[in-house]
Order: structure tokens, then sequence, then C-alpha cells
């Protein structure tokens, strides 16, 4: 996930364009011609291979203003579910040619989940296989039980769920005990000093050992130095996401870069080999 998807939803946009320059624009986005999905590649931590994808909204404008923005204003016009239903159809609609074997992750906020236009993307989807529904954290839930039942009806299609921003608030652990996730996204916060930051580093391994818990696997996001990617492989996380990894794409699916890959099975293999003398 990238820096400007990673910014909480601010309703306040930055450049001051009147309403209803806004709602052409998430007009234009609702009606498919002025939003476009870039994709971010997933990375496997011990062999260095792309599993997966994250779908970004990209939204073509005017207002010119990041993806938060655009969500944060469509909802305050009363239309964030639909807006978040397009989001959903348009990633979707990608799965054709999703490499094989890939799994493909799509935000969504999770009271959206029981709207009309979100059940219908996901009545007209068919079987779910591939996907990762990842909910954020964002807008307060009023009905756990109601996401829950909707989760499951998902899941039962062949969905996987995925909570984002684990570690960031005291809301993204409770997340975690209600949904049980398949993947748990560990907040930028979290990754950013992780090599030299002693409290990261036990945070990092407790939530690793708590999704065990739930046979979940953890997603670090937002790496973008060496020294965060190596300090991760040597916690063993087993997924990661960032620019050190690959950024996202318009116009293809982006696979990491065979440096990266290689420099991190030498580091799987030293923390395997120090281990073992550790332990001798």
């Amino acid at each position: 996930m990238d820096a400007e998807d990673r910014q909480p939803r601010d309703p306040s946009p930055p450049n001051g364009a009147s309403s209803d320059v806004w709602l052409a624009g998430v007009a234009a986005a609702l009606d498919g011609s002025g939003l476009r999905v870039a994709v971010q590649p997933i990375v496997d931590l011990a062999l260095g291979t792309t599993v997966g994808y994250e779908a970004l909204s990209r939204f073509t404008g005017p207002p010119d203003a990041p993806p938060n923005v655009w969500f944060a204003k469509a909802a305050e016009l009363g239309l964030g579910a639909p807006l978040d239903a397009m989001a959903m159809h348009l990633a979707l609609s990608l799965r054709r040619s999703l490499p094989p074997n890939a799994f493909l992750s799509v935000n969504v906020d999770p009271t959206h989940l029981t709207d009309p236009d979100m059940t219908e993307v996901f009545r007209r989807a068919g079987n779910l296989s591939g996907l990762v529904v990842e909910l954020t954290e964002h807008s307060e839930i009023d009905d756990y039980d109601a996401v829950s039942r909707r989760l499951q009806i998902l899941r039962d299609k062949g969905a996987r769920v995925a909570v984002d921003d684990a570690g960031s608030s005291q809301k993204g652990l409770q997340w975690l005990s209600v949904v049980a996730p398949d993947l748990v996204r560990l907040d930028r916060s979290l990754v950013a000093d992780v090599a030299t930051d002693e409290s990261k580093r036990a945070l990092v391994e407790m939530l690793g050992i708590f999704a065990a818990g739930f046979d979940a696997q953890i997603v670090a996001e937002g790496i973008e130095r060496q020294e965060e990617l190596d300090a991760l492989v040597t916690l063993g996380v087993p997924l990661g996401q960032g620019y050190l990894l690959g950024r996202p794409s318009l116009v293809d699916w982006p696979t990491v870069d065979p440096h990266i890959a290689t420099r991190v099975r030498s580091r799987v293999e030293q923390t395997r080999l120090q281990a073992s003398a550790a332990s001798g």
C-alpha cells in the first residue's frame, strides 16, 4: 500500500474544490469513467516470489486529490457505499487476467458490506475464489454480528478476509478477535524503523503469535527500505508489500525485482544458519 492510500480518510479536501466539482467527479467515478484500478504486488518473504496483489483505486479527477479524500468526500455526499461498490466491481473485473495462483486483495469499508449496491456486486461475481476482502477500520460499526454474517456468506463463496492496519489502534485488535481473518496487515507505522526499534519488533512478533492462533498470515505493508525488509524477514513475517518490493501499476501485473528476491532468499538462509548455530 503506498503513502497516499495509507492516510486516514480526512473529509477536508486540500484543494478547496466546490461541492459541484466534487459531485461531478464522484459521478464520473460511479459511471466508471473517472476511476481506475492499480495493482501492487504482495510478496512471499521466504521465497521472494509474488503471491498476490492489492487493488488500489486511482481517480482521474478533477478534483486533484488522493484516494482517501475521494472516498471521504463521496461519503459526505451520501455516495460512499456506491463508490466502494464501483471500486470493488472494477477490481473484480481484473480477476480474469490475474496471474495463476495469485490472490487479489480489495479494500472495503465494512459498514458497506450489507449495502444493496455491494451485495449485488458480489452476487454478480459468482465464485469468489482468489479474492481477499480487506476490511478497513475508518468507520464506526454498529452491528458487528451483521458484518460477521455477511463475511461468512463471502467466505462460503470462496473469499478470504483480511484486516487492515493491525497494530495502529485498539479497534484494529478488536477486529482481529471478531473477524478471525485469514490475513492480518501490519500498519506502516509498525514497519517504519522496525530494524532499530525493539518495541516495534516485539509488537510484530506478538501480532504474529496472535495471528497464528487463528491460522492467519501477517502481511507487512509499506516496506520502503532494505533494512526494514531484512528485519521483517529475520522476524519470520511471511508476506510483505511496499515500494521496495514493487510499485503500483495501472498497466500490468508487476512482480518483485529479481535482486530483491535474491536478497530475501539470502536473508532467510542467513537467519536459518544463525538459528542452527545458536541451537547447536
